[in-house]
């Protein structure tokens, strides 16, 4: 049997086991004012899904009015980028 667990960058596993209540939490608490959820940040070991469970969660909401997505690599320059992406929205 081959490992379920081989890490691939931002690709979901065939085997997701215990992640869709992590992701139902995750998004009900985008949908709550005062959530703690609405501020989290995903630590952990290579492999172990954090990429995969933000892929999920920006499927959710890709579709919905009100809500931008965007992928912003964590490196010298995300906060430019980030910047950079906000004065391009700010245009429509």
């Amino acid at each position: 049997m081959n490992n379920p667990f081989n890490p691939a960058f931002g690709r979901r596993p065939d085997v997701f086991w215990g992640r869709d209540d992590l992701i139902r939490e995750f998004t009900d608490g985008l949908n709550e004012k005062n959530s703690p959820w609405r501020n989290v940040i995903l630590t952990g070991i290579r492999g172990a899904g954090k990429t995969a469970i933000l892929s999920d969660i920006v499927e959710i909401y890709k579709e919905r009015k009100g809500v931008i997505t965007v992928f912003v690599t964590s490196m010298n320059g995300m906060l430019d980028e980030i910047l950079s992406i906000q004065k391009q929205l700010m245009k429509y």
